[in-house]
């Protein structure tokens, strides 16, 4: 259920909502794909297979065939580092789904101000500030505030949690009135 008050440059919107297992899964993947560690995992891929074209010895090009081996070998060790870490994230979910009873029995509550963002649930607290927003991505089901470019900390968003068209309208022209759509 949301509630606002809308004054001239002052916004005072709140969102309330109960997450679900689908919306889990797809913020939590979602923070996976976008990790630094992934990306870290495929920049050494691409720096491998550049530099095992080169023949440093004599400054020359290595026949195509050994650079094309070479390349396919990286990209088959980025996809095995990648499906192994991929694999352990998931099995994580299922594990944090499977034992942590009320994770989604429980309201968060977003409140969006002129200067803060507030998040609260039943068992903390937090507070941003809108500087903190380094970007959004926003999908058919929901909206990505990204805090950091280094870490995958992001707050999540479903649209669902608006109760209307116009206050998700509302939301979005906050979000572009901070420069961030």
């Amino acid at each position: 259920m949301a509630q606002r008050l809308c004054y001239t440059r002052f916004y005072y919107m709140t969102i309330k909502f109960r997450p679900n297992k689908k919306e889990y899964i797809l913020f939590n993947l979602r923070a996976f794909i976008g990790s630094t560690g992934t990306r870290l995992v495929l920049g050494a891929l691409f720096l491998f297979i550049f530099l095992t074209g080169i023949d440093f010895t004599k400054g020359t090009i290595i026949l195509l065939l050994t650079l094309f081996m070479s390349a396919l070998l990286a990209v088959f060790l980025a996809l095995i580092t990648l499906l192994i870490s991929a694999t352990f994230t998931i099995l994580q979910m299922l594990v944090r789904i499977k034992s942590n009873k009320t994770l989604f029995d429980q309201d968060i509550t977003y409140s969006f101000e002129k200067e803060r963002i507030i998040s609260q649930d039943a068992n903390s607290k937090s507070e941003w500030s809108w500087n903190a927003i380094k970007k959004v991505k926003q999908t058919n089901q929901a909206f990505f505030l990204h805090l950091s470019s280094i870490r995958p900390v992001m707050i999540f968003i479903p649209k669902r949690a608006f109760t209307s068209r116009g206050e998700l309208d509302e939301f979005v022209t906050l979000l572009k009135e901070k420069g961030l759509l």
